[in-house]
């Protein structure tokens, strides 16, 4: 029986070769979509998977951020009995770390040792009981051994750290794989960064010094509701001041929660989705147009005695064979166009089937799917033909079949239109974030990253490259723009003395805001030849200027450190953090002199002129080799770093637009193969007309009238639904578009003009046949 089906699926696919070319191209090319968007989302979803234990394993949040104060993880690990082990862990940093044959910058990250226990990074040598247990060890991974020590044990061997001290390798682990959150060279204890702190004269464990990452592992059973439960208002009690909560997290929800690959995951789910349902959309108009042809085999096989549970088999058996060519070939369009689809998008996917069983789970459930979403329709309704009546008349379809074919090209063009909205909205909303005015110039600005010992030398670098004509100016900050994020709380004489104002914070150096050129709208910048200010000065930005709500802002004091310090000058508001989180207030005090350790300067900004970029770079370089030549000479521009914050969100944009423009080719395919058997059932018509006198332009307005309306539809419904998602999505942007109406009535003439291209190719060509020809047809 099954092997009877074959045969005459087969069959039939070889007598109606260009039906099935026009379903396998739209289903291959959809399904491939489907599969490369599932590739995406799989790898997105995979952060922070590959740790052992990893339910148990809890990021801490405090105030809804994955940040801490220095005093949480030992408190929690010992006051919570759910929690088995706490660590602190910092960002990774690049520092310079020297061997006896190489000097190179690598990132390296601090931690507690208990982090070993936590996150169970795979050791390939060394022991994870004991390898962070003294402040003078280091961990470090496999490439940075073969990079440092070649085929020698790395193990007892020893590494120079920021020209700082000597470091003992204690363990080799693998190499961190890319979807991990905590990326890393070498990891070390977190007396790292005590020793730093301590050294610049702050307590390091106290509650308001928060500079660490703090991660859990809780006891079996105890679940991320029931810690967050526990741990939610524990530390409220070191925090008089201001409300502080904590929450718990999973590792594995980590990522998700702070990247904007949730919106991505949600857009590409629903273009995955999308398209799918065009493929199957194409499938059922291209079935339906068929009927005709089919009902004669259809009152045969009832005569002969198939049943009509018989039938139905059959001709869900041809769409499974269909749909699982389709997705064969699917596959090898995949595995063809990965390394360019990696490359174009610069990721790291790999269509691993044998090593991911999920894959082939996910492939057969689609191929089920979309065998039953695209072909009972038509089996159920082959099947119902009365046997008798088809043969001797044939099949006479009824207004419910071209009902039916309308509402479903509707459809497709609907979700085309939609998808068409998306992506332009997409592209606006992204190239308006990269040109908007955030107050600033970030143009011709070279970043500098000052590590260590090279922190010290500022002084003399700023003076030796300001005799350069070619600077025009010199300055540092302990974070500089883009983006920082270092918080501080102040007070002035007109709040309660129980009252703090939360403000973003930075420390910097003189001629910040002429480098950088931000405008001072009230007073003045900081001044060199003023002594007091480095010690007595700040700026305010206008947000927190008119949160003080007294005038006049400038001259008046607040406390910032526990130093009473004067504002000298109000800056214009600036973006100093990404565009969707708005301008928060802000202060700007000098870094005071000699302390060029942590949390004070590291990052130098030179402003350099226009021209003759390159051999300023050499001599800045130049420069920076005489004064520093221990530490490699490294930069970057500005306006690149600015950009590159906003490659997610243009790789986002470049996936739509792929995406995007194969949905309008699988849409147009359809619409293609819809209108040849239109043309093919109104051959006579055709000949009919033009032995009358009708013109090659009547018959084409007359077969894409239809098809014009039906597109037209279309767009009346998408515009409003298009309207209410990507609104809900530009209200995550502080600072967003406004979708003008032009843009829908660009959509609506492009998408007419797809489907006039698709229907008018095959309305000129049964226009241009002999009308002798066609009225013999059949």
């Amino acid at each position: 029986m099954l092997l009877n089906y074959l045969r005459i699926t087969l069959r039939n696919i070889r007598k109606y070769k260009g039906y099935t070319l026009v379903n396998l191209a739209g289903l291959a090319i959809s399904l491939a979509c489907c599969i490369l968007i599932g590739l995406w989302i799989l790898n997105e979803k995979s952060y922070d998977k590959h740790y052992a234990d990893v339910d148990r394993v809890q990021a801490i949040l405090t105030n809804g951020h994955f940040v801490s104060a220095n005093a949480l993880a030992p408190y929690l690990e010992e006051n919570v009995p759910e929690i088995q082990y706490a660590a602190r862990t910092t960002g990774s940093n690049e520092i310079l770390v020297n061997s006896e044959s190489l000097d190179s910058f690598e990132r390296l990250m601090a931690a507690d040792p208990q982090v070993l226990q936590i996150l169970s990074f795979p050791f390939i040598a060394g022991d994870p009981k004991t390898a962070l247990s003294k402040p003078n060890s280091v961990v470090i991974t496999e490439e940075m051994a073969a990079k440092f020590f070649g085929n020698q044990p790395a193990i007892g061997k020893t590494l120079s750290i920021d020209n700082r001290a000597e470091y003992v390798v204690t363990g080799v682990i693998e190499n961190i794989p890319p979807n991990s959150s905590f990326q890393f060279d070498l990891l070390v204890s977190i007396d790292y960064q005590r020793q730093e702190v301590i050294a610049d004269g702050f307590p390091y464990e106290a509650w308001n010094f928060v500079s660490t990452k703090t991660v859990a592992k809780v006891q079996p059973g105890v679940t991320t509701a029931a810690l967050t439960d526990k741990i939610s208002g524990l530390i409220q009690q070191f925090y008089d001041d201001r409300e502080v909560s904590l929450a718990a997290i999973n590792i594995g929800d980590l990522y998700l929660r702070f990247s904007e690959t949730n919106t991505g995951i949600k857009i590409f789910s629903s273009i995955a989705l999308a398209i799918l349902l065009m493929a199957c959309i194409n499938y059922v108009n291209l079935s339906t147009a068929r009927f005709r042809m089919r009902a004669k085999e259809t009152g045969i096989r009832k005569i002969i005695g198939a049943s009509r549970g018989a039938l139905i088999a059959q001709f869900l058996g041809e769409s499974f064979v269909l749909i699982t060519v389709g997705f064969a070939l699917a596959l090898c369009l995949v595995d063809t166009s990965l390394p360019f689809f990696n490359s174009l998008f610069e990721l790291r996917l790999s269509l691993n089937l044998l090593g991911n069983p999920s894959i082939i789970m996910a492939g057969i459930a689609i191929i089920i799917a979309t065998t039953l979403a695209a072909g009972i329709y038509p089996a159920v309704v082959l099947s119902r033909f009365h046997p008798v009546q088809t043969i001797r008349t044939g099949l006479n379809q009824t207004n419910r079949h071209f009902t039916l074919r309308r509402v479903l090209v509707v459809l497709q063009f609907s979700l085309t239109a939609i998808l068409i909205i998306g992506t332009a909205v997409i592209y606006t909303q992204v190239n308006h974030m990269k040109n908007w005015d955030v107050g600033y110039n970030k143009e011709h600005v070279v970043n500098i990253r000052l590590r260590g010992d090279s922190r010290k030398q500022y002084p003399v670098l700023k003076n030796k490259l300001r005799q350069s004509p070619e600077i025009l100016a010199v300055t540092a900050a302990t974070n500089t723009l883009p983006y920082w994020y270092m918080e501080t709380s102040v007070t002035w004489d007109d709040l309660e003395p129980d009252e703090q104002k939360d403000v973003a914070f930075n420390f910097v150096r003189f001629d910040f805001t002429d480098t950088y050129g931000i405008e001072v709208t009230e007073g003045r910048s900081f001044n060199e030849n003023i002594a007091t200010d480095e010690q007595f000065a700040c700026l305010v930005n206008e947000t927190l200027a008119r949160s003080m709500n007294r005038s006049p802002v400038l001259g008046s004091h607040i406390n910032v450190w526990n130093v009473e310090r004067e504002i000298v000058g109000i800056v214009k508001d600036f973006n100093f953090r990404p565009l969707n989180s708005g301008i928060q207030p802000l202060v700007l005090t000098i870094n005071p002199a000699g302390a060029e350790r942590f949390g004070r300067i590291n990052v130098m900004s030179i402003r350099i002129g226009p021209n003759n970029i390159s051999s300023t770079l050499a001599s800045i370089e130049k420069t920076w080799n005489a004064i520093i030549p221990n530490h490699p000479f490294e930069y970057t521009f500005l306006d690149e770093q600015f950009d590159a914050n906003y490659r997610s969100l243009e790789q986002v944009n470049n996936l739509a637009v792929c995406f995007g423009t194969l949905a309008i080719f699988i849409a147009a395919l359809g619409l293609f193969g819809l209108a040849s058997y239109t043309a093919e059932q109104k051959t006579k018509e055709i000949g009919i007309r033009k032995v009358l006198g009708a013109s090659i332009t009547n018959i084409v307005r007359m077969m894409s009238r239809e098809y014009v309306i039906l597109v037209a539809v279309a767009n009346l419904i998408a515009w409003p639904l298009a309207w209410f998602i990507m609104s809900d999505w530009l209200s995550e942007f502080a600072y967003h578009i406004d979708v003008s109406v032009g843009t829908y009535v660009m959509v609506g003439c492009f998408t007419l003009l797809i489907a006039l291209l698709s229907v008018g190719y095959q309305a000129i060509r049964a226009a241009n046949t002999n009308p002798v020809d066609a009225i013999q047809y059949e």
